[in-house]
């Protein structure tokens, strides 16, 4: 019985829901000290159970994935927003589509995507000014941000400021929802509310509009869109226009401040280890001179992957998973009841002191090839595991190398006093809980423009 699992306890009715409700983050840090790798606890009247070993994590993603789905919360809370996309599919129709959508991220993409990012984020660099003082995760979260629409839609952003505008309004919610689990309903007309259904009703309008634009023309223009226009089931059908929709908007809100909480993240770290900060700029400098980089440059700039993966381990940006089991099923020794929601923070896993020695230590060097090869399956997830893993993982690690490696290159980011105890906050991505204060100052190099 799901008694037997290890318990935190909670308060009559309520269960844990105050603790979490205040650090979900802290909340769930306590239910691994507590109860070690498997642990339950209730907010409200559910159940929810949290797994933090590689093996319970395999057995649960990849051995016994089709005893679990999404789950009724995810699927109708984020319906209106995500449609049938592929994120919130399930079972046949989730492997019809990801097949359908597998190619848009093959190699042979890639060198285009990489062109359009490096091109993209250097134009954003050259309009900040030496000296000036930002937030540095919202900043990132702009250049990410027009560098994917470029990516995605071959639109620039910094002319589409009703469109931006949108779409931080319905990313507002969305954050506002996975740390505020307890809220009005959308049928409640709250201030929220309404600027969230007026947002994403001018995101609908702007991003049919464009689809209808690519429609009359069914070119390659090297976009993501474009290769969904394209796209072409075994039968030969292609995607609706509504299906088009939903996954273009899938990607959109999957994508850009997972890539700023990458990069954030990695330069947060950088400015507290200065070694490892001159070591990865060396690479840099010796590989690049002073031309801007390319694809074909990355694999001539391991250090540099390594940092970006040391980052996404002690600060993932998709720092948890949810499934809600469809059955009643077993998971390490246990019964998982029907209806359970079973839970994995990344977060919490990465830092495991068995898989990673000295766990808070940023460490470039576990990620060499052979020490990357020598992790248990299941104990690095900065993307998730078994089949829902992120179809777009692969552009998505590209994009942060290429980011990173363009950003050393130009600038340098120097923290402000009493900026080096920033901690995390969980909510859709693993953002800093307040603003992380910098001050750009270019280095001296003349770059070869591409």
């Amino acid at each position: 019985m799901i008694s037997n699992i290890p318990q935190v306890k909670g308060l009559p009715i309520l269960g844990s829901t105050l603790a979490a409700n205040k650090d979900q983050l802290g909340f769930l840090k306590r239910v691994v000290r507590e109860c070690g790798d498997i642990g339950l606890f209730q907010l409200g009247r559910k159940n929810f159970v949290l797994i933090n070993s590689p093996e319970l994590v395999q057995s649960f993603l990849l051995e016994n994935a089709q005893d679990y789905d999404k789950g009724e919360v995810q699927h109708t809370t984020f319906r209106m927003i995500l449609g049938n996309s592929l994120s919130l599919s399930e079972g046949e129709a989730h492997r019809v589509q990801r097949m359908l959508l597998a190619p848009i991220f093959y190699n042979r993409n890639m060198e285009k995507y990489a062109k359009r990012i490096v091109n993209c984020a250097n134009c954003i660099i050259e309009k900040w000014k030496e000296n000036t003082e930002f937030d540095f995760f919202e900043e990132m979260m702009r250049l990410t941000l027009n560098t994917f629409c470029n990516v995605l839609m071959d639109i620039e952003l910094l002319t589409e400021t009703e469109f931006d505008s949108a779409r931080q309004t319905v990313w507002n919610w969305i954050n506002y929802v996975a740390i505020h689990p307890i809220r009005f309903p959308l049928s409640i007309p709250t201030s929220r509310n309404q600027r969230f259904k007026s947002a994403l009703n001018v995101l609908n309008q702007r991003v049919r509009a464009i689809i209808t634009e690519r429609r009359s023309k069914e070119e390659d223009r090297g976009d993501i869109l474009s290769k969904l226009v394209l796209a072409r089931y075994e039968d030969g059908r292609g995607m609706s226009d509504a299906q088009i929709y939903d996954e273009t908007i899938a990607f959109l809100f999957a994508a850009h401040e997972t890539g700023a909480s990458a990069i954030t993240w990695s330069f947060y770290l950088l400015n507290n280890y200065p070694e490892i900060y001159s070591k990865v700029r060396y690479e840099i400098d010796t590989v690049l001179d002073e031309r801007l980089p390319t694809y074909a440059d990355l694999r001539n700039l391991p250090y540099t992957l390594q940092v970006l993966k040391e980052a996404m381990r002690l600060y993932p940006p998709a720092a948890r998973q949810f499934r809600v089991a469809l059955k009643d099923t077993e998971l390490g020794g246990y019964t998982i009841p029907k209806g359970t929601t079973v839970q994995i923070s990344q977060y919490l896993l990465h830092r495991r002191s068995d898989c990673f020695p000295n766990p808070e230590n940023f460490n470039p060097d576990r990620f060499t090839e052979q020490n990357e090869k020598n992790l248990p399956r299941f104990a690095y997830l900065p993307f998730g595991g078994g089949n829902r893993n992120c179809l777009g993982k692969h552009y998505a690690m590209i994009e942060g190398h290429l980011l990173l490696a363009t950003l050393l290159q130009r600038v340098n980011f120097v923290l402000l006093p009493k900026q080096q105890n920033v901690m995390p906050e969980l909510a859709v991505t693993l953002r800093p809980e307040r603003p992380i204060k910098a001050i750009v100052k270019r280095r001296t190099h003349t770059i070869q423009q591409r």
